[in-house]
């Protein structure tokens, strides 16, 4: 269950965001739903993505690229191949034999195993001393028959049971996880998966938080729903999480829509993006520029002339072909910019917000809505202050979740969970004089092409000004009326009185 709190003033109110529960024992049974309702029918092959998980320790997971067949790969003590895995589906669980992978059948140890009716009874652990003086067989045994081949690993893990002098006198609870244990030491099964946005969320959290600036799954869905994201919208996006919050959005928009990424450096972070195998399609809708020249526009577009007058003397090949595409996908980015009214605004930084929120919150439309996330709940309130008068329903928001366990008779939380996963300081932006001039200004002119917005904007600036500054200048002398106006009204009053 998530819970969702948020504080106003000094009431504490409680939202109930959405319910969903993880079956622990059935890992394998939900990556593979999970992958099948993302379209993950698809065969393994050389060249793609992979996330490969040791099947009874989902803690060891890694991500592959699976384009040189003899480099091996490590999960653990595993260490084996890509070359038996090729042709067969995703979600299709490998047993390690000799460096190779083979596919694996279904085999259920707890079925063969596990006495029913332990608890019935009325058998308990009390008496229960579990130490390695029960068990008949030595680590040389166990070892010897591994290295024979003639047993394969459950033979080995049902002779073990078989071997243990409590086994029988366990609970049905007790052994089944008396075997779980003896399949995460003995056994050496691999699944692999298709990289979906939930399972690299789960693998960045688990290994490398601070890369996605500890955000979880359930964070991120609360962004995505907060900021209205959807197929053929325009949104704003700043964050510094590895691009996950950008192939969050890429996903849901399916190919329709602009979804202008800003950076700070030279290059945007796009590794999720990278991993998760999107389609040409899908990053269509994508567009980077610079942060840094979003307060001069004018300025980047002369620049970017002259830097194309320079291009265009230099010898025909493909690299001259290569600079012109650039630049005239900057100049795209430049009109799209200028064309202003976003349908949201995304923040997820490491940073301090306020300046980057204060650079481009004039980008927005009016009656947008906009999504700052921060792990931590300080520099929000820095942004909470500056937005007071620039926009409405301004929250700060806090998610929390909490994985259970559900098995028959052993449903509970689970003890050990991650608290925290930062904050969300969520709003709508209001209407101003300024947007609404612009969106006046901009609502004629053409935007199928980024030539002809050029050259609209071009021809219709000098208009525009001059519109503009009649317009201050009529404003300025009726605001000057009617304070005379006022003053001989007050003049009058101190006279009668």
């Amino acid at each position: 269950i998530v819970l969702v709190k948020h504080q106003r003033g000094k009431k504490l109110l409680y939202f109930l965001n959405c319910c969903f529960c993880y079956n622990t024992e059935s890992f394998c049974s939900r990556r593979r739903m999970e992958d099948h309702n993302n379209g993950a029918c698809d065969v393994i092959s050389e060249g793609k993505t992979l996330v490969a998980f040791l099947a009874n320790d989902h803690s060891q997971v890694k991500i592959i690229h699976a384009k040189n067949n003899k480099q091996k790969h490590r999960l653990g003590r595993v260490s084996f191949k890509l070359t038996g895995c090729y042709g067969h589906p995703f979600g299709t669980v490998f047993e390690v034999k000799k460096g190779a992978l083979v596919r694996k059948e279904h085999n259920d140890i707890e079925a063969e195993l596990v006495e029913d009716g332990n608890v019935e009874k009325g058998h308990d652990n009390r008496n229960l001393v579990d130490d390695a003086q029960h068990q008949k067989l030595t680590a040389e045994d166990i070892h010897k028959m591994k290295k024979s081949g003639d047993a394969t690993r459950e033979d080995v893990i049902k002779h073990i049971a078989r071997n243990s002098r409590t086994f029988s006198t366990k609970t049905e609870f007790s052994q089944e996880k008396y075997l779980k244990r003896k399949k995460k030491l003995h056994m050496k099964d691999i699944l692999i998966v298709k990289p979906s946005l939930r399972v690299l969320t789960d693998f960045y959290m688990l290994h490398y938080p601070d890369k996605i600036c500890h955000m979880r799954d359930d964070t991120l869905s609360m962004l995505l729903h907060r900021v209205n994201v959807m197929s053929g919208g325009r949104y704003l996006v700043f964050e510094t999480t590895s691009g996950l919050v950008c192939a969050s959005m890429v996903e849901r928009m399916g190919g329709n829509g602009k979804l202008m990424m800003l950076h700070s450096g030279n290059q945007p972070p796009q590794k999720v993006l990278s991993d998760m195998e999107t389609t040409k399609e899908q990053k269509g809708v994508l567009m980077n520029f610079p942060l840094a020249e979003m307060q001069d526009l004018d300025g980047s577009m002369n620049h970017l002339e002259e830097s194309e007058k320079v291009i265009l003397q230099q010898e025909d090949g493909p690299a001259k072909e290569k600079r012109l595409r650039t630049k005239e996908t900057k100049r795209q980015a430049i009109a799209e910019l200028k064309r202003g009214a976003f349908d949201g605004l995304v923040v997820a930084t490491k940073f301090r917000p306020i300046s980057v929120l204060s650079t481009i919150m004039s980008f927005l439309g009016p009656s947008r809505p906009f999504v700052v996330y921060h792990q931590y709940r300080e520099p929000l309130l820095e942004c909470f202050d500056m937005l007071k008068g620039r926009a409405i329903d301004v929250q700060i928001v806090e998610s929390f979740m909490r994985e259970l366990q559900v098995l028959p008779q052993r449903t509970h939380p689970l003890n050990m969970t991650n608290c925290c996963s930062g904050y969300l300081l969520c709003g709508t932006t209001l209407a101003t004089t300024s947007t609404i001039r612009h969106l006046s200004t901009t609502k004629d002119t053409p935007t199928t092409t980024a030539t002809t917005t050029t050259t609209a904007a071009t021809t219709s600036t000098p208009s525009v000004t001059v519109e503009s500054e009649q317009e201050q200048k009529e404003e300025e002398e009726t605001a000057v009326e009617e304070q005379a106006d006022n003053v001989a009204k007050k003049a009058k009053t101190t006279k009668e009185e």
